[in-house]
């Protein structure tokens, strides 16, 4: 008995070259034709299927179904590796059909009873496993067929599959661990964030002092004693509205899990909303701060200016 030709080895390899070549996580296209090797290219040309070799129309099944591969099982009951062969065939048609559930159900069959160390047979099988989203499957195939016919083109093509999932999968959970940005609304509270404190402070430098004569500083005393008085005043003034902002800022924090965050995302949005409220803190707090530098400034120049009034009042009484 003539047994049934394996028709559509060759043309299975480039139609499939790796289903995931040029695939993005949320959509599979097909594989863009130069993607496929030199070498694929031109066994292709000498795989195309010819009317002859072809099954028949009247036993050609219809998408999803094996009503035509079980006519033609029948046929060869004494030879099941031709009768594998038929199934193996009627996979690829439907994977050409892209049918890759019909595919898988006949390219099971022929691996089970036949082909089973068939590397073309496992690398489309994976083909189809992956298309139908079977990743963790289409991955055992494409190992076999790659251990099969390393140096073949079946086993290249499944190594480049296997190594393709494998960076593909890495990407997916290091994009899984990345947190998500968290936005945070603070449209709430700005209306009630209190007036920033002027911190211009109408002075001279503590270097200016310095070059000043005594004579000038004895003269000054009384205005940096003035002075004091004022800047003592502001910083507890931007001390009053430091603390105001912070009870404003407070508000923003939320303290209520939603009903569809886990503990951790709960804390990720306190924590992104308590690092967006010390930010609009910063200003108050830095105005603190001046004022703090300012009525220390404003303490040296008084010490500088008394020291000088001292002096020239005693070369005054000396006289």
């Amino acid at each position: 008995m003539r047994r049934a030709p394996l028709l559509l080895s060759a043309a299975a390899l480039v139609l499939g070259v790796c289903p995931a070549i040029g695939q993005t996580t949320t959509t599979r296209t097909a594989a863009p034709a130069k993607a496929a090797s030199p070498a694929a290219a031109a066994l292709a040309k000498t795989a195309e299927p010819t009317t002859a070799q072809a099954p028949s129309q009247t036993t050609q099944p219809s998408q999803g179904s094996t009503t035509g591969a079980v006519a033609a099982e029948s046929e060869h009951r004494s030879d099941p590796e031709a009768s594998a062969m038929v199934y193996y065939n009627y996979g690829i048609l439907h994977y050409m059909n892209k049918d890759y559930a019909g595919a898988a159900q006949s390219l099971e069959h022929a691996v089970r009873h036949g082909l089973s160390k068939s590397s073309n047979a496992r690398y489309v099988l994976g083909n189809s496993y992956f298309m139908t989203d079977k990743r963790d499957t289409a991955m055992s195939m494409w190992g076999d067929a790659a251990k099969m016919d390393p140096e073949g083109l079946a086993g290249i093509y499944s190594k480049y599959c296997v190594n393709w999932v494998q960076a593909d999968n890495a990407r997916k959970s290091a994009e899984a661990r990345k947190p998500i940005e968290i936005k945070v609304d603070d449209s709430g509270i700005v209306g009630d964030m209190p007036k920033m404190p002027d911190v211009e402070m109408e002075r001279p430098s503590v270097y200016e002092v310095s070059q000043w004569s005594d004579q000038i500083r004895a003269q000054y005393v009384q205005q940096a004693a003035a002075k004091i008085d004022s800047d003592t005043q502001k910083l507890d003034e931007a001390r009053r509205v430091y603390v105001q902002a912070q009870g404003v800022v407070g508000n923003l924090v939320p303290n209520v899990r939603l009903k569809t965050e886990t503990e951790a995302d709960y804390k990720r949005r306190r924590d992104a909303y308590a690092a967006h409220g010390q930010q609009m803190l910063k200003p108050y707090q830095d105005a603190v701060v001046s004022y703090q530098q300012g009525l220390k400034d404003a303490n040296q120049i008084l010490e500088a200016c008394r020291a000088a009034y001292k002096k020239v009042y005693s070369e005054l009484a000396g006289r």
